[in-house]
C-alpha cells in the first residue's frame, strides 16, 4: 500500500516509511499479546518504540494511544514490569491523542466520553458501534466488538463481525484469534484450529487452545483421558482433579467432588477460574461450582465474566435457579433489552427465563 495512502487513512501519520514500519511493528507485537516471556519482551519493546516515535513525532496520535493501551496490557501480561499508576497514565496518554484526533476511538475508550453508561455492557455496545461508523477500516474497533458479543452470549452477532474483520485483513493476529475463539466457542474445531495455527505462524506467542479444547471435549466422559491431557499448570493438580470428575455414587461424593474442586480454586485462582467455570458446564455434578467459583472470584474483590459460560454444554448452568440473578447482577439484563437477547436467555412475559426454564409460545 502506498506510505501516502496509509498515513491519509487514520489520523495524522508520519509519511516516512521507517516510522510506519516500527509503528505496525509495535501494533503486531500487541495484537500478537500472550502471558508467554516472549511477549512480555514484544510489549515492553512496543512501549519503547510508541515513545520514541511521539519522541519524533508529538502529533502521532495513534502511537500515542497505542502507547496507553501498552500499558494497559503491560498490568494484565507482564505486571511484574507495569508502570506505577499505570491507569492514571493509560487515561492521561489516552487524552492526549484525542487533543490531535478527536475520533479517535481507541483513545475515547480509556477517558469518559458521550457514548457512556452506568451500565458498562451498554457503554461498550454503543461506544463500539459507534467507533465503527467512524473508523469503519480499522479492525481494533471490530475486534473488541467481537469479544464484547462473546462476553453477552450474543455469539452469532459475534461470528458474523469475526468473519468480517478477517475479510478486512487476513493477515492481523489478533482478527485470527478472534474468529478462532469464536468457532471454538461453537465446537467448530477443524476450523479453529486452522485460525489459531495461521496466526502462531504470523507471530502469535500463545498456544493453540482449540486443540487442547478439541481433546478435553473428547474426553469428557473419560475421567482418565481428561486427566492425561492436562494443560500444564493443572499437572500437579492431578489426584485432586481425580475426584473432581469421577462419576458420582451418591450425594455425599458429589459433595466431596464440588469441595475439592473449590479446595484448588482457592489454592490457585489464577489457574483455576477459568477452568473450573467450564468444567461446571461441561460435567454434570459440577454445576453448582460456576456460582461458587463466581462468589470467590467476588471476593478477590473482581468481577469476571466468561465467554464459554455462553457454549451450548451450559444448558445445566442457565437452567439452574442462581443464574436470572447472576445475570441480572452484572447488568445482562438491562443490555440484552436494548441490544438483543441471546439463546441463553429469554423474555417472558414482563421477565424472563433461562436454560430449560424457557417456555415455546
Amino acid at each position: 500500500v502506498p506510505i501516502e495512502q496509509v498515513a491519509n487513512e487514520r489520523c495524522w501519520m508520519p509519511n516516512d516509511a521507517d516510522a510506519l514500519r516500527r509503528y505496525f511493528t509495535a501494533r503486531h507485537y500487541i495484537e500478537a499479546r500472550s502471558d508467554s516471556e516472549t511477549s512480555k519482551r514484544q510489549i515492553a519493546e512496543a512501549i519503547a518504540t510508541y515513545q520514541d516515535l511521539l519522541e519524533q513525532y508529538p502529533k502521532f496520535a495513534e502511537a500515542r494511544a497505542g502507547l496507553a493501551w501498552a500499558y494497559e496490557y503491560q498490568h494484565t501480561y507482564d505486571p511484574e514490569n507495569e508502570i506505577e499508576n499505570f491507569r492514571e497514565v493509560a487515561s492521561a496518554t489516552a487524552a492526549e491523542a484525542l487533543e490531535d484526533c478527536p475520533t479517535l476511538g481507541e483513545a475515547m475508550h480509556l477517558v469518559p466520553n458521550r457514548y457512556d453508561d452506568d451500565n458498562p455492557w451498554i457503554g461498550t455496545w454503543q461506544q463500539l458501534n459507534a467507533f465503527i461508523e467512524m473508523e469503519p477500516h480499522k479492525p481494533e474497533n471490530y475486534q473488541r466488538l467481537v469479544r464484547h458479543y462473546r462476553e453477552t452470549g450474543l455469539a452469532n452477532r459475534g461470528q458474523e463481525v469475526a468473519e468480517k474483520l478477517v475479510a478486512i485483513n487476513p493477515l492481523s493476529v489478533r482478527s485470527l484469534r478472534e474468529l478462532a475463539s469464536i468457532y471454538m466457542d461453537l465446537e467448530r474445531y477443524e476450523e479453529s484450529k486452522a485460525l489459531y495455527q495461521q496466526s502462531i505462524e504470523l507471530g502469535n506467542t500463545g498456544p493453540n487452545w482449540a486443540a487442547g479444547a478439541e481433546r478435553m471435549t473428547r474426553c469428557r466422559e473419560d475421567v482418565e483421558c481428561l486427566l492425561d491431557n492436562l494443560y500444564p499448570p493443572h499437572r500437579p493438580y492431578k489426584d485432586q482433579l481425580r475426584i473432581v470428575y469421577r462419576r458420582p455414587a451418591d450425594d455425599a461424593e458429589a459433595q466431596e467432588s464440588i469441595d475439592v474442586a473449590m479446595q484448588v480454586f482457592h489454592e490457585d485462582p489464577d489457574i483455576f477460574t477459568n477452568w473450573l467455570n467450564y468444567a461446571a458446564c461441561t460435567t454434570e455434578h459440577l454445576t453448582p461450582v460456576f456460582f461458587k467459583v463466581v462468589d470467590g472470584v467476588r471476593e478477590r474483590g473482581s468481577y469476571w465474566f466468561w465467554p464459554n459460560v455462553w457454549g451450548d454444554a451450559c444448558i445445566d448452568v442457565w437452567s439452574d435457579s442462581r443464574f436470572p440473578a447472576f445475570v441480572e447482577e452484572a447488568g445482562l439484563v438491562d443490555y440484552w433489552r436494548k441490544a438483543g437477547w441471546p439463546d441463553a436467555c429469554q423474555p417472558q412475559g414482563e421477565g424472563f427465563a433461562c436454560g430449560d426454564n424457557i417456555k415455546d409460545e
